[in-house]
C-alpha cells in the first residue's frame, strides 16, 4: 500500500476538518516539550521525532513546518 503525501494546504484542510481534535496539546508533549516522539509525518509518511516550538511542529525528515 503506497502512502499518499499531503501538501501543506491539504494538511491544513484535514486539520480543520477534524475540528481541532488532531491539534498537538501540551499533554501530548509533557516528557519533552521540544519533541514529539515516534510520530508519522503526514507529509512524507516517515516515522520521525517531530520538532516542536510554541507555535509550530516540524518534520526533521522532509523539513515541512506547520502551525500547531
Amino acid at each position: 500500500m503506497k502512502h499518499q503525501h499531503l501538501s501543506v494546504d491539504e494538511y491544513h484542510k484535514q486539520q480543520a476538518d477534524c475540528d481541532e481534535l488532531c491539534n498537538i496539546t501540551e499533554l501530548m508533549v509533557e516528557d519533552n516539550p521540544n519533541m514529539m516522539m515516534c510520530v508519522t509525518c503526514p507529509f512524507c509518511k516517515e516515522l520521525v521525532n517531530a520538532i516542536l516550538t510554541d507555535t509550530t511542529i516540524a518534520c526533521p525528515e522532509c523539513k515541512v513546518v506547520v502551525n500547531r
